[in-house]
């Protein structure tokens, strides 16, 4: 009865003080003084620098590393938490303005903003057009990138496997025509294509 009694008694207080230090938390932006992002290097600098590279691109897939398109290879759809199916494109730009994201100072009391963002765009096409064109995009900026080699990687292929195989009955896998197109910010436009197998096999 005694622990009933004490424990009714304490519990107020321990919320109570919960309650005001969540309150009173200071807030560690406020009134520091914020430097907007900006640019390592000018744009016209970036663009001078990359041209001395042949700008091209080379399509591929992946995530975090290129592999290039290689007809020995079969991709399979990765299933998402949500139920969605997709397979990841990636590109491998040379040439290049990459862009790049700069944070304020101090990091994490204003937004990062992106200067020169690159435009990719990777898209997927069905034999005999019996599914409709994938679209995937990416890039805006390239992290650790530069101008003598940029990798754009994890751009979102999406796609409804059940579908695909609805439209390829008699199939184990398809054969799709793969198509990348970049342009950065100095207006250098580069594009790749190759095919990739794509199982069927769920």
């Amino acid at each position: 009865m005694r622990r009933h009694v004490f424990f009714l008694m304490v519990m107020p207080l321990v919320l109570v003080t919960v309650l005001c230090a969540a309150a009173c938390e200071s807030n560690p932006c406020e009134g520091v003084e914020i430097i907007p992002p900006s640019q390592t290097f000018t744009t016209e600098e970036v663009c001078q620098e990359a041209s001395v590279f042949e700008a091209a691109a080379s399509i591929g897939y992946g995530t975090t590393t290129y592999s290039p398109l290689d007809e020995n290879v079969v991709l399979e759809v990765e299933h998402g938490p949500q139920g969605g199916q997709h397979i990841f494109g990636s590109a491998l730009l040379t040439g290049m303005n990459p862009g790049e994201r700069a944070f304020s100072e101090p990091r994490g009391c204003a937004q990062a903003e992106v200067y020169d963002p690159l435009s990719i765009i990777y898209t997927l096409s069905f034999p005999e057009q019996r599914y409709a064109d994938v679209v995937g995009t990416g890039g805006w900026w390239l992290e650790g990138g530069t101008t003598a080699e940029s990798f754009a990687g994890s751009i979102q292929l999406v796609m409804d496997i059940w579908s695909v195989m609805d439209a390829y009955p008699d199939q184990l896998e398809v054969t799709l025509g793969a198509h990348v197109v970049a342009t950065d910010a100095c207006g250098t436009t580069v594009e790749d294509a190759g095919t990739l197998r794509l199982s069927l096999d769920e």
